[in-house]
């Protein structure tokens, strides 16, 4: 199966070395997602953030009706473990 090139190279130069680095394409979605005001109504961003509440990927910091404030932190805490040196702090 012959693929396409996804992506492009960019040609450069540095300390007198000249370079190619490749330039990935971007992942898009096919067809475009159509960002409207009709999309993003209230009611599907707090149900949205209801499921994400209920997995546990966000958490909501201060339980208020209005401007309420959400955290990734464990999510960012979990991805970090594995970056942690051997007997240093977390």
């Amino acid at each position: 199966m012959k693929r396409t090139l996804q992506g492009h190279y960019v040609s450069a130069a540095t300390a007198g070395e000249a370079i190619k680095a490749f330039v990935p394409k971007p992942l898009t979605p096919r067809p475009a997602i159509d960002w409207t005001p009709a999309l993003l109504t209230p009611a599907t961003v707090n149900k949205s953030l209801a499921h994400l509440e209920r997995i546990r990927v966000v958490a909501e910091l201060a339980r208020k009706q209005r401007g309420r404030v959400f955290s990734y932190a464990r999510n960012a805490d979990i991805l970090n473990e594995g970056m942690a040196l051997p007997g240093g702090p977390r």
